[in-house]
């Protein structure tokens, strides 16, 4: 049992046991501390949000009652009226179509001195279309929606809740009655009654497109804490309550809100959780049945086949086992014996591996860098988006100094002038290549192609100053060079291969132009002073 234990199936089963066992508790903990409550949370922002716009809705509802009774009060008509004049007025103005259009249950025309002088409107009880010029006879009932006015009133006007007008609340908006121009003095008010009933209740529903219900508490009721009150399983229920401006009792808004998307997303996680485990409990079984016909087996007939064959001089040579970090040399399993057997094996690759990569950047005559590592330079410099200039360089007749002075003299040309190259560009990212027997190419990047033209410029001067003699030379006496330049500069979509390509057609040029120069791509040439 104790080697079971030891080993590396062991190891493994033991630890997804445990990870299985510590995912479910953890899903159940994260369920129950953070997604369930951050469900709840959601669900009371929206229904908060869902009454807010219920109270937008009525508060809307009471907007459009008080510009009506602005229009209303605001009117020359109405302003004669209140002062005895325009005897036709009420008739010409009310009727019971009108209060059924406008949904006003009441309109009141109060003189200045706080006295009613016209009242008309649908009596609630009845629902007959009542006028009168006082509060006695046909109008008592609509005393309750009247009351006590102030100074203030007449000048401003007022509009609020009332929950004291019998058993159904009301919006009120009075206006103080002045010419069309709104010039005073005022002559009253004139105010309107809107019922919080049915018909309103309607409206809201409607615009806000929620099942709505409005009713009346006491004040000394308790306060809501929360917007819901309480939660079945596919609806909530959620409240809020409005205080009056005038009244003994609140207003309670109530509207049920379905829990679809609650449900659904903890049904998606509970869900996600069975799948989990599932996957787990499959996953286990996998990586076990994997580990042990792909890993443990082979291993096991690999660490033999090792001993065997490496018995010898894993004795002759302990010290190159010492690499093998401490961790893998104390384990007692079949990792810690492939570590220690293939030490040698392992440094003897890595040594050769970084020969080979060395080799593969390098030109091995010039110990510039070859082509690849020059287009993998000039790709990476590509891809980063910044300005790229280069330089292509060819040396001027260098077959005819291969054949004048053997090949021997040639390399020995070449080595000297990719040493004055070196010199010449050695600022941090710059890249000296040797791309072909007697042509170099140079990576500028960040250079202006102005700043390019005279680091080219300068390195043939240089370089025609190293006094190299070429006798065949029908340009000079001594080894010269054309350079062709190129530059990503105020050029869009510009590839390295095109890039190259441009540096390639300016050297060509250089030479049709006698050689011993610069030329920039599609540029004038630059000539030698020398």
């Amino acid at each position: 049992m104790i080697r079971f234990a030891r080993s590396l199936i062991g190891r493994f089963l033991l630890s997804l046991s445990a990870l299985l066992l510590v995912s479910l508790f953890a899903l159940v903990i994260w369920e129950r501390a953070f997604v369930i409550p951050s469900l709840l949370t959601a669900e009371s922002r929206l229904a908060e949000k869902e009454l807010d716009r219920i109270v937008l809705a009525m508060e809307d509802n009471h907007d459009g009652l008080a510009a009506i009774t602005r229009d209303w009060a605001n009117w020359d008509d109405s302003y004669a009226f209140i002062q005895g004049q325009q005897a036709n007025y009420t008739s010409s103005h009310f009727s019971a179509e009108m209060f059924e259009d406008i949904n006003v249950q009441l309109m009141v025309f109060i003189d200045i001195q706080a006295s009613i002088r016209w009242v008309a409107g649908l009596d609630p009880a009845t629902g007959e279309y009542r006028t009168c010029s006082s509060l006695s006879d046909n109008c008592e009932w609509a005393g309750r929606f009247i009351r006590g006015f102030d100074a203030f009133d007449f000048q401003q006007g007022y509009r609020l809740i009332d929950t004291g007008t019998g058993d159904t609340p009301s919006l009120i908006s009075a206006e103080p009655i002045l010419r069309t121009d709104r010039t005073g003095p005022s002559m009253g008010l004139i105010a309107m009654v809107r019922l919080i009933d049915e018909r309103l209740v309607e409206t809201l529903e409607r615009q806000t497109g929620l099942v709505i219900d409005i009713n009346t508490v006491t004040t000394e009721a308790q306060r809501l804490n929360e917007p819901v009150t309480s939660r079945q399983e596919t609806i909530l229920t959620a409240q809020k309550r409005i205080e009056p401006q005038r009244g003994t009792e609140a207003l309670l808004i109530t509207t049920d809100l379905p829990r679809e998307q609650t449900n659904h997303y903890r049904s998606a996680f509970r869900y996600t959780m069975a799948w989990t485990v599932l996957l787990l409990l499959g996953v286990l079984l996998v990586v076990l049945s994997l580990l042990w016909v792909q890993v443990i087996r082979p291993l096991k007939q690999l660490t033999g086949f090792t001993r065997k064959t490496r018995r010898d001089t894993f004795w002759e040579q302990p010290a190159q086992f010492q690499a093998v970090p401490r961790a893998l040399k104390t384990r007692r399993d079949e990792i810690g014996s492939l570590a220690r057997n293939f030490q040698r094996l392992l440094a003897a690759q890595k040594t050769r591996t970084s020969n080979l990569v060395k080799l593969s950047h390098q030109d091995p005559l010039t110990g510039l860098a070859n082509r690849r590592l020059y287009d993998e330079k000039l790709a990476q410099a590509h891809s980063q988006s910044q300005l790229v200039s280069v330089l292509m360089l060819d040396i001027d007749h260098f077959k005819l100094y291969n054949d004048h002075f053997g090949h021997q003299m040639g390399d020995d040309c070449l080595v000297s002038l990719a040493n004055q190259m070196k010199e010449c560009f050695e600022q941090p990212g710059f890249v000296v290549a040797r791309t072909g027997g007697e042509e170099f190419s140079i990576l500028l990047p960040g250079q202006s192609v102005e700043d390019a033209e005279q680091d080219a410029e300068r390195l043939r001067k240089l370089i025609k100053q190293l006094r190299i003699p070429h006798p065949n030379s029908p340009v000079a006496p001594v080894v010269t060079v054309s350079v062709g330049v190129a530059s990503t500069a105020n050029v869009r979509g510009l590839g390295p291969e095109m890039l190259m390509r441009r540096a390639d057609e300016a050297l060509y040029q250089a030479k049709a132009e006698g050689r011993d120069r610069i030329k920039r791509y599609a540029a004038t040439v630059i000539q030698s002073s020398d």
